[in-house]
């Protein structure tokens, strides 16, 4: 098979084809490690809602009033308003919007729209900080197991790198990857970067930005890097 440096992109869909489009100089190959299903839910008529991720922004756009949102990262408020929500920023980081929300004290009943699986407990975040809110899971993320293309390159020799978007992603992708894989892998935060293997340690970069533009950036610094120890400069 062909030896050339490869882009493993494990983010679901539409999100990984999107991410590959960022990177049109390399060579990438796409196994998402999860799916993205919609869990049927009602979600009552709450006056606040927070989004953590553009997968639960149809179920909310689908109500009857507009209620105010807090999203998180500016691409995922961006969906959120071009849906016809009533959105705005509430930080980078789940973290970031929780603190956001407890600054502001928004009236009205607050519904987190969650996904079956996080690594935040938002509800909690926000109940200690003397808010009440409530949570329901909107869509599911439905792990999938590496294809048979992904395991071929992971298993050739040739090197790797590879974009993690969350902890659960990078869970399921370390759960499926060959012990022996050439990796370098790229982390979209700290969190998700404790989740790596020792072995894959000392070759890991932490992107600055946690977004998708700041993360191809860091996977072309990766890859720029590998290379230049390939060819011994």
């Amino acid at each position: 098979m062909d030896k050339q440096l490869t882009v493993l992109i494990t983010r679901p869909q539409p999100g990984a084809d999107a991410f590959a489009a960022m990177l049109p100089d390399l060579k990438t190959v796409i196994s998402p490690t999860m799916v993205i299903k919609p869990v049927p839910a009602d979600l009552g008529a709450p006056d606040v809602v927070i989004l953590t991720s553009r997968h639960a922004i149809a179920t909310v756009a689908a109500l009857d009033h507009q209620p105010l949102c807090y999203c998180v990262g500016t691409a995922t408020t961006e969906k959120a308003q071009a849906a016809g929500l009533l959105a705005r920023l509430g930080g980078e980081t789940a973290q970031d919007t929780a603190a956001r929300v407890l600054a502001d004290k928004p009236k009205g009943s607050i519904l987190y729209a969650r996904g079956r699986h996080v690594s935040f407990d938002m509800v909690g975040a926000l109940t200690s900080g003397g808010l009440l809110a409530r949570e329901l899971v909107v869509y599911d993320q439905i792990a999938q197991v590496l294809s048979p293309q992904a395991l071929e390159v992971l298993k050739s020799g040739v090197d790797v790198v590879v974009p993690l978007f969350s902890v659960r992603s990078a869970a399921l992708f370390f759960k499926g990857c060959p012990a022996d894989a050439k990796l370098r892998v790229v982390a979209m935060s700290t969190s998700i970067a404790q989740t790596v293997p020792r072995q894959h340690a000392d070759r890991l970069s932490i992107s600055p930005n946690p977004d998708a533009k700041s993360m191809a950036d860091t996977v072309r610094k990766a890859a720029f890097f590998v290379k230049r120890l390939e060819q011994g400069q």
